[in-house]
């Protein structure tokens, strides 16, 4: 029977060099840096991006709500960030939902769930309230909501909205923006904007901009929206 030569054997039992190891780990090293830099980005732009859909589905949802109870049914933004280009403030937004106590013309509103009793008294409210800053429920770090130009969403039993043609854009909607706090603070553009249309319709769009814009390691076009998207100079 054949056997190894003594010299075959060492080759084949041969493990790895000192170099070969370290230039793994080297590899293995700039890897993780690179990835690590890129979640720095990504996790705020993301978390922003879920609070926006979370606001929409919100606004969805009290829609559903006016069209079941056959009363007015709104969203109202109750607190707004001052701060959003500052990342170092903490992060402020906050909205609650309810249900009217008539079609139209409304003098009181039940904070959902809404009460069994209608005895003038909100057993509940906490449950149709949301807040982004630090401690609450939905805190979100660095997510502000900008101070929008109406602060109610009113929607009628049809699911219509029932602002004031005053209240509403040239389109015909309201808007709602969500800034990604650290984005912004370094001048970059990251937003989600919500836009409740006067039929009910709502959207979600990105208003971004240029991660390495004026970076000579980046290209330019990174993260820039299309033409088809709106501006990406900053909310309007």
């Amino acid at each position: 029977m054949r056997t190894m030569a003594p010299q075959r054997r060492r080759r084949a039992q041969r493990g790895f060099t000192l170099l070969e190891v370290m230039i793994v780990v080297a590899i293995i090293t700039i890897l993780a840096a690179l990835g690590t830099s890129s979640l720095r980005e990504l996790i705020p732009r993301m978390r922003t991006r879920k609070v926006a859909h979370e606001f929409a589905q919100q606004v969805e949802f009290i829609r559903q709500q006016a069209i079941l109870n056959n009363r007015e049914a709104s969203l109202t933004i109750t607190d707004w960030d001052d701060a959003y280009t500052d990342p170092g403030q903490d992060q402020r937004g906050a909205w609650n939902l309810a249900v009217g106590n008539r079609p139209l013309g409304s003098t009181t509103w039940d904070v959902l769930p809404v009460d069994a009793d209608v005895d003038g008294v909100d057993d509940m409210a906490s449950e149709g309230t949301y807040d982004l800053q630090p401690g609450a429920a939905q805190a979100t770090p660095y997510v502000g909501l900008l101070q929008p130009d109406t602060q109610q969403i009113l929607f009628t039993p049809r699911g219509l909205l029932a602002n004031s043609v005053g209240e509403l854009a040239t389109g015909g909607y309201l808007e709602f923006v969500f800034a990604n706090k650290i984005a912004v603070g370094q001048g970059v553009d990251d937003y989600w904007v919500v836009r409740v249309y006067r039929g009910g319709m709502v959207r979600v769009e990105p208003r971004q901009g240029d991660y390495y814009q004026n970076d000579d390691g980046g290209t330019d076009d990174h993260s820039t929206i299309s033409s088809g998207s709106p501006s990406a100079s900053g909310p309007s």
